[in-house]
C-alpha cells in the first residue's frame, strides 16, 4: 500500500493505485476460487465415468485405451488446474529422483504405446514433484496428439 498523503495529485494517485491493487487482489482471489470449485464439481462425474469404463465389456481394446486415456487427461488437467488456482509456490520444493518422476509417468503411458528411456544414472534435483511430472505429461500428450503412436522418449543427463 501507498501512503495516500502529501501533494493532493500524488494523494489520489496513491489512492488510486491502491484500490487498483485491491481490485487486482480481489479478481484474483475469485478466479481461484472459480478454478478450484470447477475442479472440484467435475472429480465426481469423472470419477463415475472412470467406474463405468471399468464396468463396461468394451471389446474393441483400442477403444477402450483411448477412452481410459482421455480420462486421465481430464485427470491431469483438472489437477493443474488445482494447482493453478492454488498458486504453484504451494508445491513444496524437494530433493527428487529424476528417474522415480519418470518411471512413474511411463507406467501411467504404457499402455498409450508410449516407451520411456531412463538415464544411465540416478539424477537428483531439486524442485517441484508434481510440475516435473506435468512437464512430462504435456510433453507425452502432445508427441500423442499432434504425432503417432509409438511415442519415445529418451531422458539423458547432460554433464557441465
Amino acid at each position: 500500500m501507498l501512503e495516500e498523503q502529501g501533494l493532493v495529485e500524488i494523494a489520489e494517485l496513491s489512492r488510486s493505485f491502491n484500490r487498483m491493487t485491491q481490485r487486482l487482489t480481489e479478481i484474483e482471489d475469485n478466479r481461484a476460487l472459480v478454478l478450484a470449485g470447477i475442479s472440484h464439481d467435475l472429480r465426481t462425474p469423472l470419477a463415475k465415468l472412470r467406474l463405468t469404463l471399468d464396468m463396461a465389456s468394451i471389446a474393441d481394446t483400442d477403444l477402450r485405451l483411448t477412452a481410459e486415456r482421455q480420462v486421465e487427461t481430464i485427470e491431469c488437467i483438472l489437477a493443474q488446474f488445482l494447482v493453478f488456482a492454488r498458486g504453484f509456490e504451494a508445491e513444496a520444493v524437494e530433493s527428487l529422483s529424476l528417474n522415480a518422476v519418470i518411471s512413474s509417468v511411463a507406467a501411467d503411458y504404457a499402455q498409450a504405446g508410449v516407451e520411456i528411456s531412463l538415464p544411465d544414472t540416478e539424477q537428483i534435483l531439486t524442485g517441484r514433484r508434481e510440475a516435473v511430472r506435468r512437464l512430462l505429461c504435456n510433453l507425452i500428450e502432445n508427441a500423442l496428439r499432434y504425432g503417432q503412436a509409438p511415442v519415445t522418449v529418451f531422458a539423458v543427463t547432460v554433464e557441465e
